[in-house]
């Protein structure tokens, strides 16, 4: 195990990551489906290309938690060598739940009371009647034989044609729905689903082939084999009404948000409900992307790093998600905003875009909060980062494809990274002992 003790949440996310090695690719082929959707236009994200946004986010209240030193980190992961041997995205999975959602989701525990981030969860299957699938058009007709031969590669289509089921997701912790529950009546609702894929087999950089000078796909090059992980990310965000959403391979991270590539609708009012949205997004859909490399880290003075790293870039995002994950036409701009609840607690906000407001206005939200601890923290490894003695956490299995949530008892043991809640705590009992001292 890494015998360092980060001692702030941007030491924490900006930690070198693991360095991976690829075995000899049997095949290079990535998963392909005829009815994924695909952008009319990709370009690059311009409030992503550096760490301006996350330092005036929210009135500079989140950057200013991020740098401020606490103690309670543990050690990081210990990752171990053939850990580090990718061959198949099963590794993928396998490498991301043990080093990058462990470090994500203790650097999320001590913010939790004040942004709500969403809980990284095992992707789920969009359970509804209204996504377009081939499988769904020929239900009722008559079925040809089969050739054995092909039984396997029908069997494939089969599952890639189905609903959307993302390697990875994100949901609110409050949600009523418990991932677990059999009952599929009422599913959580995904809010930043992410797809996982080898390194060796997909790359950023293999678009820029693909792609005209302004952004959209040459002739026929939306069907090759390097757009398919963009048309699937794609297809899966908006069939999920997702703004964001994420291709995580263990080389880079793809973040993306979507919106129309028309300023105005042509007739001058924007589509009635979900369904005509995403038929227009379909149509008309603009991806914004920013590629950050597995390798960016920082080892020296964080106050001169202005660099996007995959876990700090992750963390963001899932607290960005957790106040505006809607698809909308178009977004307002994320500094507009003053700071709040979710987007599910705030109707008169609509979803736009990051929820920023005075430093001032927001330390006051922080004392009037309740007290308790709505974020938990979760580790894949065995390693379990706990909230405090007193308090249970949430472990999750992640040595195979399960990445199911439960909960533990407060005696579970575990080595992963924590956040000392209980300082937390005493910070808020001073801060109602000062109000209540004032108002007397």
């Amino acid at each position: 195990m890494d015998g360092t003790h980060p001692k702030s949440i941007l030491e924490l996310l900006t930690h070198p990551n693991p360095a991976t090695v690829h075995r000899e690719l049997n095949s290079s082929t990535l998963s392909s489906c005829a009815s994924w959707q695909y952008p009319k236009r990709i370009i690059k994200w311009t409030d992503f290309q550096d760490l301006q946004i996350l330092k005036q986010a929210f009135g500079g209240r989140l950057y200013q938690e991020a740098c401020h030193e606490r103690e309670g980190f543990r050690c990081f992961p210990e990752i171990f060598d053939q850990e580090k041997t990718i061959s198949s995205e099963d590794e993928v999975r396998d490498l991301t739940v043990r080093w990058h959602k462990a470090i994500i989701l203790a650097g999320h525990k001590p913010i939790a009371e004040e942004f709500h981030p969403l809980l990284w969860v095992k992707g789920d299957r969009l359970k509804t009647k209204d996504v377009s699938s081939p499988l769904a058009a020929s239900r009722g007709k008559r079925k040809q034989p089969q050739r054995s031969a092909s039984n396997n590669r029908v069997k494939r289509l089969k599952l890639l044609s189905r609903n959307p089921n993302p390697d990875s997701g994100a949901i609110s912790p409050s949600t009523n729905d418990d991932p677990n529950s059999e009952n599929t009546e009422k599913p959580r609702e995904e809010k930043f689903p992410m797809e996982l894929k080898m390194g060796a087999k997909w790359k950023s950089e293999y678009l820029k082939p693909l792609l005209e000078k302004d952004g959209a796909f040459k002739e026929n090059k939306h069907k090759s084999n390097a757009a398919m992980p963009i048309r699937q990310a794609f297809t899966y965000s908006v069939e999920y009404l997702c703004r964001y959403g994420c291709i995580m391979t263990d080389r880079e991270v793809f973040l993306f948000q979507i919106s129309s590539l028309d300023e105005k609708p042509e007739n001058g009012e924007e589509p009635k409900n979900d369904e005509e949205l995403k038929a227009h997004i379909k149509k008309r859909g603009k991806m914004e992307y920013v590629a950050i490399p597995h390798s960016n880290h920082c080892l020296g003075n964080l106050e001169e790093f202005d660099k996007w790293t995959v876990n700090l870039a992750i963390w963001f995002m899932h607290i960005v998600a957790a106040q505006s994950h809607q698809l909308k036409w178009s977004y307002e701009s994320w500094r507009d905003f003053p700071v709040g609840s979710t987007d599910s607690e705030r109707p008169a906000l609509t979803n736009r875009g990051i929820l920023t407001e005075s430093n001032e206005t927001a330390g006051q939200e922080v004392e009037e909060r309740e007290q308790g601890e709505v974020h938990k923290d979760v580790d894949e490894t065995g390693a379990i980062a706990g909230p405090d003695d007193s308090q249970d956490t949430i472990s999750i299995s992640g040595s195979d494809d399960s990445m199911r949530t439960r909960t533990s008892s407060k005696d579970d043991e575990g080595t992963e990274l924590d956040s000392n809640a209980s300082a937390t705590k005493r910070g808020r009992s001073r801060r109602r002992t000062k109000k209540m001292r004032s108002k007397g």
